[in-house]
């Protein structure tokens, strides 16, 4: 795309060649796995779409790449190389693959930290150094 970097194009090139191992993996057409993507995540994904990003003539966007790690069951870093994405972005990858009741625990945990932050142990000034 126009006004690319080359560090946007390599990602683009990486991540699409990672999506197209994955499906051909699944032994799926790229109609097919247009199809069940969009059933499953309710969204408009098409068999262009999908030639697109694994040709890497399209940005996946972050939303696109979580949906291809749930419906694959993969790490986020067996699609989009892991140099390229956030610890945040891996958290969410990690959430989502979570079951209802996993997600709830996680949930629950993390309110009672919120609420009680001197549960946590604490780093002592020293052990910075």
């Amino acid at each position: 795309m126009k006004g690319d970097t080359p560090q946007d194009e390599l990602y683009k090139k990486e991540t699409g060649e990672n999506l197209r191992r994955l499906r051909l993996e699944k032994k799926l057409t790229q109609e097919e796995l247009a199809h069940e993507m969009s059933e499953r995540f309710g969204k408009a994904y098409t068999a262009n779409n999908i030639s697109l990003f694994e040709k890497g003539r399209d940005h996946m966007h972050i939303g696109a790449i979580f949906d291809f790690v749930t419906f694959f069951g993969v790490s986020l870093s067996e699609i989009a190389p892991s140099r390229f994405f956030t610890e945040a972005d891996a958290m969410v990858a990690d959430y989502r693959k979570l079951s209802k009741s996993g997600k709830a625990a996680l949930r629950t945990l993390l309110g009672f930290l919120l609420e009680h932050p001197d549960a946590l142990p604490m780093e002592s000034p020293e052990a910075k150094s």
